[in-house]
């Protein structure tokens, strides 16, 4: 602000942190788009440019359907509490599968706070816990899968026994999908995220466009589309 700035983009980590800073921007009237995550608690609403993390807990369940027409046992990773793309992608997994009817049966729903170290440790306790291998374990997230699988390698479970599905496109998860040991992830465009957000407060500063916001529609990559995904070259 101090360098008289136009307009600022904000890719928050902290929301809740981050909303005193916010309304000082606000106050003076600078544009400010965030992307990804939105600020909490600001005096006024903040314009946004994010995944549809609904529409991306939604495809997750319905590979699952698609994969197993007939039913599935699952466990299923919530993200960190209280953050919206965690209960965002909890709503669109869960409320889809529970719509089926019984025949997709959650056998644990847990939180592993979107961390890779979580994610492998409630596999392992779950593991011994519900006395039943899943079918299918589904994360909020990557670093979860990620986890998930380290899990299922040291019980010695079989490569692709259980379906695992994460959700971010990371490169190693990428990677673990063309090695089989990842059976799929989200694609939520990054990339195409921070070009919106760009695009939308040039435009505001430049043509006066009203600032707006804008849900990018994730979809699934697997085997099949692992070309698609931005961060494929990154994939060792």
């Amino acid at each position: 602000m101090t360098q008289g700035v136009q307009g600022i983009v904000l890719i928050p980590n902290d929301v809740n942190a981050l909303a005193p800073a916010a309304n000082e921007v606000l106050a003076p009237k600078i544009p400010i788009v965030t992307v990804d995550r939105n600020v909490a608690g600001t005096t006024e609403p903040i314009v946004n440019v994010g995944a549809d993390n609904v529409a991306g807990g939604v495809a997750m369940a319905e590979h699952v359907i698609k994969k197993f027409p007939n039913g599935a046992r699952i466990i299923f990773f919530h993200g960190e509490p209280g953050s919206r793309p965690a209960i965002d992608r909890a709503k669109g997994t869960l409320e889809t599968l529970k719509a089926t009817g019984d025949k997709y049966k959650v056998l644990a729903d847990q939180t592993a706070n979107f961390k890779r170290d979580r994610g492998m440790t409630v596999t392992q306790n779950l593991l011994t816990s519900i006395g039943t291998l899943p079918d299918v374990i589904i994360c909020s997230n990557d670093d979860m899968t990620l986890g998930a699988e380290e899990a299922l390698q040291q019980a010695g479970i079989q490569k692709g026994k259980v379906m695992v599905i994460g959700f971010d496109a990371l490169p190693e998860a990428l990677a673990k999908i063309r090695s089989g040991d990842q059976t799929a992830t989200i694609e939520q465009s990054p990339g195409k995220q921070i070009r919106t957000a760009m695009e939308i407060i040039a435009d505001h500063i430049r043509k006066k466009t009203p600032l707006h916001d804008e849900a990018i529609k994730p979809f699934l990559v697997d085997k099949t589309n692992l070309d698609k995904a931005e961060r494929i070259g990154e994939a060792k």
